[in-house]
């Protein structure tokens, strides 16, 4: 059975990423075209979406990366993100929730306290920090930004 060619028919007004794939805007939606078949569409303000398509354009053969870079003039490294991430996660990767901190702030409002009371007996800024369990240096963030206070050292 011989290969049926795709003809290069190409929407007006639409733009080439290669010799099979265009992209088409039309007011603030954008609409993938492999021939003259619609594959994707996405709001022009959905840059998950984006992502997304762009990835399993990659991914399937129908585009390189090369292509996609030259065409819409993202980065790099955003682009093997966001195949990267299509690898591994599935499209699911691209609309799960973030994740956020996993826990409060280490110097909440009880460690500010108490640190404050050891920086008014005159402890060092190591030794709270050791006893406090909390890093030297948002220790010493703390007391730069004005959380904490530190007595004037007499000499």
């Amino acid at each position: 059975m011989a290969q049926q060619l795709i003809l290069p028919m190409i929407p007006p007004g639409a733009t080439e990423i290669n010799n099979q794939v265009c992209v088409w805007r039309e007011g603030d939606r954008w609409t993938y075209f492999h021939g003259t078949h619609p594959i994707y569409s996405h709001g022009s303000e959905d840059r998950r979406m984006f992502r997304l398509i762009t990835a399993q354009l990659i991914d399937s053969g129908a585009c390189r990366l090369v292509d996609v870079l030259r065409t819409f003039g993202v980065s790099k490294s955003s682009v093997i993100r966001s195949l990267k991430k299509l690898r591994l996660e599935g499209s699911e990767g691209f609309f799960k929730a973030r994740r956020g901190r996993r826990g409060g702030t280490v110097m909440n409002r009880e460690v500010l306290e108490r640190a404050q009371g050891l920086l008014q007996q005159g402890y060092g800024r190591r030794e709270i920090a050791d006893e406090l369990g909390v890093p030297y240096d948002t220790f010493r963030k703390a007391i730069n930004d004005g959380r904490l206070r530190e007595q004037e050292r007499r000499e």
